[in-house]
């Protein structure tokens, strides 16, 4: 009895067991990009995701603000850049420099998991204010 009932017993574990180690993994629906502005300015940027309309958009002294792609499908394995402009003049005078930045592929739109990028003074003037890519701890590129 004993040699019948052993083999349903080892294969019933195994398959208990395979099953408490497999997670659920969320699908990816969004891009996204989380700007900190380390800055004392108030600053209104205008953006795209690829080659879609431009938005307007205000992100305050201290402040964060979240941008998000939402993919048509959760079976996209590419995303969008998204051209960021802004002034990078803190004075009366303007300077427009456009950005490119990328999102990371995330499950729901959310701060903590989005490519993370800070304005912030470019110099000890404070003249100006740039961009900086902190998920990599590097500059940005210009959008084309």
């Amino acid at each position: 009895m004993r040699l019948t009932t052993a083999p349903f017993t080892v294969l019933a574990m195994i398959g208990y067991l395979a099953a408490a180690n497999t997670t659920a993994q969320a699908a990816d629906r969004f891009a996204v990009i989380s700007v900190a502005n380390q800055t004392e300015a108030n600053l209104v940027v205008n953006y795209r995701w690829g080659s879609g309309s431009w938005t307007k958009a205000t992100i305050g002294p201290k402040r964060n603000h979240l941008f998000w792609y939402e993919y048509p499908n959760p079976t996209n394995t590419s995303s969008p850049d998204m051209c960021l402009n802004f002034d990078a003049d803190v004075g009366a005078s303007k300077y427009q420099e456009a950005k490119k930045l990328h999102g990371f592929r995330v499950p729901d739109k959310n701060y903590s998991g989005g490519h993370h990028y800070a304005f912030r003074y470019d110099g000890a003037t404070k003249k100006y204010i740039e961009i900086f890519d902190t998920s990599r701890n590097t500059t940005t590129a210009f959008c084309s």
